[in-house]
């Protein structure tokens, strides 16, 4: 299906969240000049992390099960003791806070993950990733996919297969072809092309879209540019240094964003924490923040921290009282989005009250 609104206008609307963090600065900004932002990265928190035991975390207050905090740059902001890597990073970020009433995992992650959407089945909408790779995709022609998925994601919606998300594993190159492939694959190509010069179909939109997505999946699997979904060719140190696991992902992240790619999403479940959370929070959050911590470093020193948008959300967020089971229970009524890149300056949209069970100034 085609789409005749510009990129702009769509990212404007009301349909999405996502244009306050890829084109515009919040009014509590400092003034500084704007960057464009070409790359977003979505790390989808599956299961609904809690908020007090990850970015809102309460450390005065008995709701806060004991956690300590680390103060950052935003307001009123303090990071569970497990961020206190990430938190020297808050002066390029903004928290948002946000509330909804959705507390059922498939929902609360379509959700979040199409910027405030519930399914339609009269249209189905795109995902943040697939919206962001179609507003920030460059005009010129590219081997390389414009989103990419570590792990699965929302489809494209009525965007098309243009920007629906190929999903890999970290380090997986399933393009990679041998001489004999190759052979093949270049004869089959022309044999194709042959076929359609005579076909009575060769007219139909849908048919010339299919030809150009064959063709680029060629040109993908025959070139050289396959090699950015291996890590093969990074250091051992580098490797060590991002960390196993979900840090694999975020170095297969700058590797793409280094190549190009326009939009990435890295999934990360786990957070469904009804019993033990602290622990669980605990285990989760430390190889998630030596891995972002990492990138975003990396992507510092390489002068692309401020073209790239990094987004950090759940399916919802958690009680603020824990349970019987030393749990925490879904809690969309506080459901905190960080932001990290771009242009941000350290904001502070909305705020939890002392004991995180409301919002205030949100």
């Amino acid at each position: 299906m085609s789409v005749s609104l510009d990129r702009r206008t769509f990212l404007s609307g009301s349909s999405v969240a996502l244009s306050s963090m890829l084109f515009a600065n919040s009014a509590n900004a400092k003034p500084k000049r704007k960057e464009k932002i070409r790359h977003f990265i979505y790390v989808n928190l599956r299961g609904g992390p809690s908020q007090m035991d990850t970015f809102d975390a309460k450390p005065d207050h008995s709701n806060g099960g004991g956690v300590k905090g680390i103060k950052t740059a935003m307001k009123n902001v303090y990071f569970a003791e497990s961020y206190e890597g990430l938190a020297d990073f808050s002066e390029h970020m903004a928290l948002v806070h946000t509330s909804s009433r959705i507390g059922a995992h498939e929902l609360g992650r379509y959700y979040v993950g199409t910027g405030g959407f519930l399914p339609n089945p009269a249209q189905v909408q795109p995902g943040l990733c697939s919206i962001a790779g179609w507003a920030l995709a460059e005009e010129k022609e590219s081997d390389l996919p414009k989103v990419v998925s570590l792990g699965g994601s929302l489809s494209a919606g009525f965007l098309g297969n243009e920007f629906s998300p190929y999903s890999m594993k970290p380090g997986q190159n399933k393009l990679k072809v041998d001489e004999d492939w190759r052979t093949r694959l270049i004869r089959s190509e022309s044999l194709r092309d042959e076929y359609m010069k005579h076909s009575a179909n060769a007219h139909l939109d849908q048919i010339k879209e299919e030809l150009r997505h064959g063709r680029k999946a060629t040109q993908l699997s025959l070139g050289i540019s396959n090699r950015v979904f291996e890590l093969s060719g990074e250091s051992p140190q580098t490797i060590e240094a991002y960390g196993k696991g979900i840090g694999q992902s975020f170095l297969q992240a700058r590797r793409l964003i280094q190549a190009g790619v326009p939009s990435i999403e890295i999934p990360y479940g786990g957070w469904d924490t009804h019993q033990n959370n602290v622990e669980r929070c605990r285990n989760l959050s430390e190889p998630l923040n030596k891995g972002l911590c990492q990138l975003l470093k990396e992507l510092k020193v390489m002068g692309l921290l401020k073209n790239t948008m990094v987004m950090i959300a759940g399916d919802f967020g958690r009680t603020p009282r824990i349970n019987a089971n030393a749990g925490r229970d879904h809690y969309p009524m506080n459901t905190p989005i960080l932001l990290i890149g771009g242009n941000l300056s350290g904001q502070h949209i909305g705020q939890s009250s002392k004991d995180g069970l409301s919002l205030e100034n949100a």
